[in-house]
């Protein structure tokens, strides 16, 4: 998860962390924009992929 912060949001892990589990800051919680959400979906569907193609790679 720090990876992802780090390397596609340029921010830190409290900071997904907060957005994912909704923590309440400065009285609201804390949400990811909607651009922020399309850039999660593809750092998940990027790792994904990365992961599929070790996979592949370990079973040659």
């Amino acid at each position: 998860m720090s990876y992802i912060a780090e390397h596609y949001f340029g921010k830190t892990r409290q900071w997904l962390y907060q957005r994912i589990n909704g923590n309440i800051i400065n009285g609201k919680p804390a949400d990811f924009t909607p651009e922020e959400l399309k850039t999660l979906s593809f750092a998940l569907s990027e790792l994904g992929n990365i992961m599929k193609d070790t996979s592949l790679c370990i079973m040659r």
